[in-house]
């Protein structure tokens, strides 16, 4: 059975359409000058005596980024890594720098910052480890030329656990030059990641969401708790990070598989079977990162547009018989929520019903994504109504609970 994809960078390209548009545009204005690479062979920075040429354009969840690597390396077997980020909402390298610091805290990491010459940057460094490797980072920020946009420099490399004892040796050996050295190096032009497709101008018009209800059992009770944040993804080899940390409980454990990154693109997948191992229904969880400058009604409106701008064309992709059939705000537990409800059918013939679902927290700009996917043609017929109402992604959906 052929089972659409739910990017795990959901909220990277969910980022440029509610937040990055204006703060972009600008970022681009005061670039104009930076000396452009006339081929991307030329694209380069010498940092530490080494060459490392760009290999990689992409988004994260609030910044874009260019990243640069040595020869015969690139996103997957690095060793040594630079690369350039441009943080189109922030301003403030001090401030970010303090953020980090106390968030990396959090999460049981030291980090140091330290002073260079010019006092409008702010540099941070700061080492990781587990049990597939250990890791050093070193940070420099600053003001683009607007004083709009926030610039970040970023020198980190890595090594297997056998060999700490000389890596960190050799850290500890350079790492005061490396903050100096790294404010100081001469990257290329910044290659901004290419922008979507607008979509048609039927898709891209808010509606009138009205408020529906939905009533639904509480597996919070009775079921099985999962917290997912960054130990359960490191736990499963996943080198994501969740921004907003939360817990879900399984309605039954019976009949169900459990995926998560990187085996999955999303951060997790629940999927229920049959007893006889016939796909019935999964649900999908990812990341989501929208503007809070809106009160709650309007971000819902960007939220549901986001939905079908982006997501919705994902899930039809390679379907017959798309529809979008119903768009409306709800409450998922205590949250705030954007749906859409939409249809779709296999080339063998089967009929899938999909629920998006944009769950904002009040205040904060993390949030989640889910997607609900049923095979309306397994299972029993008697019990559509009552999978689509109240079954088991249904529960699970309901079941969000937001780490505080």
């Amino acid at each position: 059975m052929k089972k659409p994809l739910f990017s795990g960078g959901l909220a990277c390209a969910l980022f440029s359409t509610l937040v990055c548009s204006p703060p972009l545009a600008e970022a681009q204005v005061a670039n104009k000058k930076a000396p452009a690479p006339t081929t991307e062979e030329k694209a380069t920075v010498t940092f530490s005596k080494l060459t490392f040429t760009r290999g990689n354009v992409t988004k994260g969840n609030t910044v874009l980024i260019n990243e640069y690597f040595l020869p015969k390396q690139h996103t997957q077997n690095w060793t040594h890594k630079l690369s350039m980020y441009v943080y189109p909402n922030l301003n403030d390298p001090h401030l970010y720098v303090k953020n980090m610091v106390a968030n990396l805290a959090k999460e049981g990491v030291t980090a140091e910052p330290f002073k260079l010459k010019d006092a409008s940057l702010a540099g941070v460094t700061f080492s990781e480890k587990n049990e597939h490797r250990v890791k050093f980072n070193v940070f420099v920020f600053h003001p683009a030329k607007s004083g709009k946009i926030l610039i970040g420099r970023h020198f980190t490399l890595r090594a297997k656990p056998d060999k700490e004892e000389p890596f960190n040796a050799m850290v500890s050996l350079q790492k005061k030059d490396w903050g100096s050295e790294l404010a100081a190096a001469s990257f290329p032009g910044f290659k901004f990641p290419p922008q979507a497709e607008k979509p048609v101008a039927s898709e891209v018009k808010p509606l009138e969401l009205k408020f529906v209800k939905e009533t639904v059992a509480d597996s919070r009770a009775t079921g099985t708790i999962y917290k997912l944040d960054n130990a359960f993804l490191l736990k499963n080899k996943s080198e994501l990070k969740i921004p907003a940390p939360y817990s879900i409980a399984l309605p039954q454990k019976k009949n169900v598989a459990i995926l998560t990154n990187p085996d999955v693109p999303e951060t997790a997948r629940f999927t229920l079977v049959s007893d006889q191992k016939e796909y019935l229904e999964s649900i999908r969880f990812a990341s989501l990162t929208t503007t809070t400058e809106y009160a709650m009604p309007a971000r819902l409106q960007n939220a549901n547009l986001l939905l079908r701008q982006q997501l919705v064309p994902k899930f039809f992709k390679g379907y017959q018989d798309q529809k979008i059939v119903g768009n409306y705000v709800t409450k998922v537990g205590p949250y705030n929520a954007a749906v859409t409800l939409a249809s779709m059918t296999h080339k063998d013939g089967r009929k899938f019903f999909v629920k998006f679902v944009a769950i904002l927290q009040e205040g904060k700009v993390d949030g989640l994504a889910a997607v609900l996917m049923l095979d309306g043609s397994a299972g029993e017929p008697a019990t559509l109504q009552q999978r689509m109402t109240n079954g088991f992604s249904q529960q699970i959906l309901h079941s969000i609970r937001f780490n505080e």
